[in-house]
């Protein structure tokens, strides 16, 4: 399932109503702090418009920052979800000295992202925190959508607010449920989607370009999709060639979550790139 991004740009002789709805507001999910806020309507329309149009130039710069940011892709099988990230060196002196692009909330879930890092340690806080208040609360795990749903919840209100400062970042969350790899994405908007594969970051739009061209099946093995992963990775870093420290690789599927050894990684880096498998790179 893929939908192209929606353009937000050429905001100065916009509307209010035409910037409630490029800003995402939905019926009656749009979030209000408090009955004196939403009581207050009979403010200007230029203040209410200034209003909006500044939340939205945050809005866009937060999409600045997620495209200008390293790659991350998922893909989703019926065996598994695979995640490939680029990794971010925090000290160039220092390979083992990396800045995680991923992590696992629960055994069976797993959230990635492009953006800022900051933003993604404060949503994956929250994340956990709600998965592990739901196992108190109904003695029952938590699924990937309903963590992704909660996640929009939180971003919807902070990209809704014009107090708070909206997420600069789109978070990949890979689930494994019912015998079943599943995939969801969210951006800075509160938009989700659950695509069988994306790509966020840098060059994204490129990366899905190849693999909407490689027609993926829901029943390609883990290694042939970690081929494709890091082929897509590859077009998106603009790179002829990749060293294994330069990237993380996680598997969700029926054994959880596990990321793949620098071993592991230099196999199928060799693999991919002495062309066994033609049909990736074609």
């Amino acid at each position: 399932m893929n939908s192209d991004d929606s353009d937000m740009e050429n905001m100065n002789e916009v509307d209010v109503a035409e910037l409630l709805e490029a800003f995402g507001t939905i019926g009656s999910e749009q979030i209000v702090e408090s009955d004196e806020e939403a009581a207050s309507t009979d403010e200007p329309d230029t203040l209410q418009t200034e209003i909006l149009k500044a939340q939205i130039q945050q809005l866009q710069f937060a999409d600045q920052v997620i495209n200008n940011d390293l790659p991350t892709i998922a893909i989703a099988t019926q065996s598994s979800v695979v995640i490939v990230a680029a990794k971010m060196q925090a000290n160039c002196l220092v390979v083992s000295d990396s800045i995680m692009r991923m992590e696992n909330i629960s055994k069976y879930i797993a959230i990635a992202y492009a953006g800022l890092a900051g933003d993604f340690r404060e949503l994956t806080k929250s994340a956990v925190k709600l998965y592990y208040d739901n196992i108190m609360k109904h003695n029952a795990e938590m699924r990937g959508k309903q963590v992704a749903n909660d996640l929009r919840k939180t971003i919807l209100k902070n990209a809704q607010l014009p107090k708070l400062r909206p997420f600069a970042i789109q978070l990949l969350i890979g689930n494994w449920s019912n015998d079943h790899g599943h995939l969801y994405q969210l951006d800075s908007y509160g938009t989700l989607k659950s695509p069988n594969f994306a790509c966020i970051g840098r060059n994204a739009k490129e990366a899905n370009g190849y693999l909407k061209k490689m027609n993926l099946s829901e029943t390609n093995t883990v290694e042939s999709t970690i081929l494709f992963g890091i082929h897509a990775l590859k077009l998106a870093l603009e790179t002829e060639v990749i060293c294994p420290f330069e990237l993380d690789v996680g598997i969700i599927d029926c054994n959880g979550f596990r990321y793949l050894s620098q071993e592991v990684i230099s196999e199928n880096l060799y693999t991919l790139f002495t062309l066994k498998y033609p049909e990736v790179v074609k």
